[in-house]
Parts: C-alpha cells; structure tokens; sequence
C-alpha cells in the first residue's frame, strides 16, 4: 500500500570533491524530460543504517540491485487518466503498470495520487489512488532543522469482483495518515554508483487504515484497523543542480533497515522533455473497427484501456497502419495506449465507441 507513496528516487551520478553542508531550492528540481531507474535492496545489510543526526558519513555501496523500477516524468496533460487529477501538472509512468500524478511549484512538491495496478490491503487492483489532502515529498527551500508535520487522506474505491467479492458494489479503502519530517543530517553518501553531498531527512508516519463497502447503494460497515507507524530516512542532493533522494531507507520494528530503495542510473540523461509519438485514429467515434497509424519503424504493442482503468484488449504493432476490432467494446470512453518494445508508455489516445 505505501509503496507507491515513495517512488520519487532519482539523483544526478557525477561524484564531486568536496562535501558541505548544502540547501536545496525549487530551481535545483527539474523534473520533465528525465527518466531514471531506481533499485530496490529487500534485505540490506548491517551497514545500511542511517546513523546520528548532524554532520555524519555514510557508506551504502553494499546495497543490492534485487528489484528494479523505471521512471518517466512528463508534463501532467500528456500521461493517461491526468484528468483524474486536474491540479497536476507533473505525471510520470512507474514502469508499465502505473502513471503518477504531482503538483511541483516553487514552495513544494507534493503527490497528488496514481492511477494503475498497485497493490493495497493486500490485494492487487487496478484504481485511482487519489491523495487529499496531498502528501509532500520535500518543501523548499530544505535545509538542515527544517521540520513540519502534515496530514494526508489516501483513499481508493474498487467494485467488489476485483477482490472476489461479487456481493459489494464497491469497496472504498481509506488510510489517514500523520507525518512528521524532520531534516536533521548532513554528509557524504556513497552507493553503489557513486558519491554524493546530501541532506537527510526522517518521516515517521503513523497512519490507520478503514473499510467501506456500498451495497445497494448505500455505504455502510466502517471498519478501522489498528495505528501503524513508519520511519523512513532519504538521502537528498542537489549535485549537478539536480535535488533528488539518491536513497531511501524503511526501518523495520526491530530498528534494522528492513528495506532500501536507491537510484541505479538515467535511462535518459537529457533536460529536454521526452516528445511522446503521434497516433492517427479514424473513425473517432467508431462502432466496428478503429483504423491506427503509426510512425514507421516503432515496434511494440497497442493496449486498450477502458475508464476505470481496465485492460480490454491488446495487440502486437507490426506496421504502420493496424485495425482494432472493437465491436467488442460497450459504448462508452476508452484510451489506446502505445508501448514500445521494453514496455514504457510512447504514446496514448482516447477514443469513443457508439453504436
């Protein structure tokens, strides 16, 4: 549930000379146009420990690329289902399975909520994952001592099938939640990819989970579970004027990392925002089959999704001009999603099917 709350984890990889104590300002952020692939080490070791506060050193080359996440940032008004969150105006695609939603300003950056296949309480669903208010991922400018505690109300709404509960019409999930962050080191941080000057920051965040379930068109039956409180550290820099957590450390009850997620490499190192690719369709609406033209030469698939996130069909790319049979689809909106050959988003279109 709360992985998709920490997936901004990019960083710059220059390694530099010196190390200072150092602030990071909104201009030190730019998002659009970068693409980065973070790993995941599922069980560090020992020495993946975030140690005192003030001016420290650590050293986390031991950390383990186990599992792997690609990120793409574009402007909001290019990444499907940004209509679900009209104050975004940052989006991004976590690998092929989800697209992210921020709002990015000159006091903050804040997440704003997903849309795409996550798993919470347990279950993997495929929803909109709407954070109001939003969470904050670093307030500017950050430097050391800074603190502040916010309140955060993540909420997703799925029909009862998708947990195999036929019975419910709609299942709500519901998770308040207070954090407290505090900037409270500084020093030089070494992963397995280099070295960086950072700022560090610690979340604890206790938060509850509740249970909603309409029927009949009437919610009834809250049930809320038990606090749960989570320590997070990240590593910020704003090297090469980039600000990024370079690491990120969730502690287990026994006060041992029990996870560490860490920046492995760009996919793309340019600053110029990513263009994604032209599609043609025709006839729009259509009723029976719906003409796709393509730039010569992609390779990849076609998906399409219905507005609740659904996958309705797919097909393999093979020329510049496809057919979709859609007399399969009900009447309704629909998004023709393009992904190339290593499955990240190249390009979306939404359609309409009447008959």
């Amino acid at each position: 549930m709360k992985k998709i709350l920490h997936l901004l984890t990019l960083a710059a990889l220059i390694p530099v000379a010196a190390f200072s104590q150092i602030t990071i300002q909104a201009d030190d952020i730019s998002l659009l146009g970068f693409s980065a692939v973070q790993s995941r080490d599922t069980m560090p070791d020992a020495t993946i420990a975030p140690g005192g506060n003030g001016m420290q050193s650590w050293n986390f080359a031991s950390l383990k690329d186990q599992e792997r996440d690609s990120l793409q940032f574009y402007e909001a008004s290019l990444v499907p289902y940004a209509g679900f969150f009209p104050n975004a105006n940052v989006g991004a695609t976590l690998d092929s399975f989800a697209y992210l939603f921020f709002d990015v300003n000159n006091d903050h950056i804040q997440t704003l909520g997903s849309y795409g296949t996550l798993e919470y309480g347990g279950f993997i669903v495929t929803a909109k994952y709407v954070l109001d208010p939003p969470q904050t991922i670093i307030r500017f400018p950050m430097e050391l001592n800074g603190a502040y505690t916010e309140f955060t109300r993540a909420t997703i709404q799925i029909t009862g099938d998708e947990i195999g509960q036929p019975s419910y019409d709609s299942i709500r999930l519901v998770t308040n939640s207070q954090r407290s962050v505090t900037i409270d080191a500084f020093g030089q941080l070494t992963t397995p990819v280099g070295s960086y000057e950072t700022l560090r920051s610690s979340e604890v965040e206790i938060s509850q989970d509740s249970f909603y379930i309409l029927n009949n068109n009437i919610w009834f039956g809250a049930v809320a579970g038990g606090a749960d409180t989570t320590t997070i550290y990240n590593w910020w820099s704003n090297q090469n004027g980039l600000g990024f957590p370079v690491v990120q450390v969730e502690m287990g009850s026994n006060g041992l990392a029990s996870q560490a997620t860490w920046l492995n490499g760009f996919v793309s190192g340019t600053h110029a925002p990513e263009s994604l690719v032209e599609i043609g369709i025709s006839p729009n609406p259509a009723s029976h089959f719906l003409n796709v033209a393509l730039p010569e030469g992609f390779t990849g698939k076609m998906e399409v999704y219905d507005m609740n996130g659904r996958l309705q069909m797919t097909a393999s790319v093979n020329s510049t001009t496809e057919q979709l049979d859609v007399q399969q689809l009900v009447n309704g909106s629909f998004v023709l999603v393009l992904k190339d050959k290593n499955g990240k988003l190249a390009g979306f279109e939404r359609f309409e099917v009447v008959r």
